[in-house]
């Protein structure tokens, strides 16, 4: 597997003690697979392909963090897009199932009664405590939802692994995002993005990638990349800066402490947005179907006078 090779040629060359991978690095991402093909294409974790990186992180004593579409025991006829954390004894230390954006994936506020009867809350919003920090984790244009990373931060994640398979140009908004989700909640950012798509169409293949970052608590690019092809960036997290940054005080202060979350809970709790346990009865299995729902939000949204009209004067 070319992972088990990166990683050894990420401690070689780097003296790498993390290891991230973007999404689709098992599998490669190409259009127009339909919802039976990545079905089919999803795997168990822990499983025989995280088994070969557990072998690799142990071999080289690193933290191999990775993202895949996974089956989960319990929920037959779905797929989640699931990111991991593997120790450097070959345990697979922490699991997220991603929350956010509209494909056929199951996600786990689309099951939420049954999900937390099997997982329980800590489920939804994982860290993990290691010696190089305290890591979380959200897939993709999670970043889009300043909810992901606070709800992290507010868990403890000091680094936030973000992997992505995003076509999205350099000065895309949602990868300013990124720095944004970083500034805001005093954590490190790691998002590492998939080179060319597997395909024989020219245009899709070639098409623009957005850059692989890491980024500091402060919201800094420590290092970026872009091109259409397999590289590395690495860079030195140092945590105990960023800990002596979160207590220090003064200035801007620390973003977490000031939050007032008595302001905010009333006007989340009241807000009827996209339903919970939305898709119970039966997994979702295209696109158009979340999109048929999101159009009942904005209706609704329509109706509380939260959205207004194109046409309408006020």
């Amino acid at each position: 597997m070319d992972g088990a090779r990166h990683i050894e040629a990420a401690r070689a060359e780097h003296g790498a003690s993390l290891v991230a991978f973007p999404e689709f690095f098992l599998t490669g991402y190409t259009l127009g697979v339909d919802f039976e093909g990545w079905l089919g294409a999803s795997i168990r974790i822990p499983g025989p392909e995280t088994d070969v990186l557990s072998s690799a992180a142990q071999q080289n004593s690193v933290y191999v963090a990775g993202a895949a579409f996974e089956t989960i025991d319990g929920f037959p006829g779905r797929y989640f897009n699931t990111a991991f954390l593997i120790a450097p004894d070959g345990d697979v230390v922490l699991q997220y199932r991603k929350h956010y954006a509209m494909t056929a994936k199951t996600r786990p506020g689309d099951v939420l009664d049954e999900w937390l009867q099997h997982f329980g809350e800590d489920s939804l919003f994982p860290v993990a405590p290691t010696p190089l920090g305290r890591i979380g984790a959200m897939v993709a244009r999670d970043s889009h939802w300043p909810e992901m990373a606070r709800c992290l931060a507010l868990r403890g994640a000091e680094i936030i692994f973000n992997p992505n398979a995003s076509g999205a140009e350099p000065d895309d908004a949602g990868i300013h995002a990124r720095r944004c989700r970083a500034y805001e909640n005093h954590c490190f950012l790691i998002s590492p993005n998939i080179g060319p798509f597997v395909t024989d169409n020219e245009f899709d293949r070639t098409s623009g990638r957005a850059p692989s970052e890491i980024i500091d608590y402060r919201g800094n690019i420590l290092a970026r990349r872009q091109e259409l092809a397999e590289f590395m960036i690495a860079a030195d997290l140092d945590i105990g800066a960023l800990r002596t940054f979160r207590i220090a005080g003064g200035g801007k202060g620390n973003f977490l402490a000031q939050l007032q979350p008595h302001l905010h809970t009333p006007v989340y709790g009241a807000a009827e947005l996209f339903p919970a346990n939305g898709w119970r009865e039966k997994p979702i299995r295209s696109v158009s179907e979340n999109l048929e729902l999101e159009a009942a939000v904005i209706q609704r949204m329509l109706r509380d006078d939260v959205l207004t009209p194109p046409d309408s004067s006020g």
